[in-house]
């Protein structure tokens, strides 16, 4: 487990997040757009605090058959792409 205090953007996110299997977030402060998604082909699941998160495609993560979840419990269980 490693644990990121600061910010992060661009490729150091990507650099950061590029062996990771679960990113657990802080509501909607670190941004994972379709583009870096893709480019993260271990990742599986991603929490995050509170009841959305505006800086997260939904849509990629469905399309990568990944589950997405908060503390209260998984709140998108994504199909596996066919």
């Amino acid at each position: 487990m490693r644990l990121y205090h600061e910010p992060l953007r661009g490729d150091v996110l990507h650099a950061a997040l590029a062996h990771a299997d679960a990113v657990v977030l802080m509501r909607d402060r670190t941004p994972l757009a379709a583009s870096l998604i893709a480019r993260l082909p271990r990742l599986k699941l991603v929490l995050f605090t509170g009841g959305r998160n505006a800086a997260l495609d939904a849509a990629a993560l469905a399309a990568r058959a990944s589950r997405c979840a908060t503390p209260s419990g998984v709140r998108r269980r994504t199909p596996p792409a066919s």
